[in-house]
């Protein structure tokens, strides 16, 4: 598996993380840039496990004793959201990320999707807090409430596509 990830894929970037897995800017051989998100069944990301300010002590150590039963719920879990995702996909949205792929390998489970990059006014958006920050930066002010509603309106528009195929997410960032 490390030989095919290695060949396979190159991270470039971290785009994001949380509790369970991180999602990488990646070079996939064959298919170009896509995002790769990567959730670890039985540790904490690998950035948290270096940050014990963020991933305490007591987190990194419950992340290693989780039993076979919660790896097995926590799979159970991630093939529901493929199965949901795969669904969503099929309609075919502009305000939805599409599912190209998910796979287990090992003790991590990755879903790959399309970077998701827009712009506004020439600057490019990945990340909304990076931009903010570089906006701030540029203007010497906080963004105005104009181009916030202006960014949002596009995750808005998709979660109002998820909802109406009876899904709800409970995760948005």
């Amino acid at each position: 598996p490390e030989f095919i990830r290695a060949r396979l894929y190159k991270d470039l970037e971290t785009l994001g993380e949380g509790g369970s897995g991180e999602v990488f800017k990646t070079k996939k051989l064959g298919q170009g840039i896509i995002a790769r998100k990567v959730i670890y069944l039985t540790s904490p990301p690998k950035s948290t496990r270096k940050n014990y300010t963020t991933f305490g002590l007591r987190e990194l150590e419950e992340a290693k004793a989780k039993t076979k039963l919660e790896r097995f719920q926590t799979l159970d879990r991630i093939k529901n959201e493929v199965k949901l995702w795969e669904k969503i996909s099929r309609r075919n949205s502009p305000f939805v990320l599409k599912l190209l792929d998910s796979r287990r390998m090992n003790d991590e489970y990755w879903y790959e999707m399309p970077v998701m990059e827009t712009e506004y006014r020439g600057h490019p958006v990945t990340n909304l807090e990076e931009f903010s920050k570089t906006f701030v930066k540029e203007h010497g002010m906080p963004l105005p409430m104009a181009i916030i509603k202006e960014l949002y309106a596009g995750v808005f528009l998709g979660l109002r596509e998820i909802h109406s195929s009876g899904i709800v997410h409970r995760d948005v960032k």
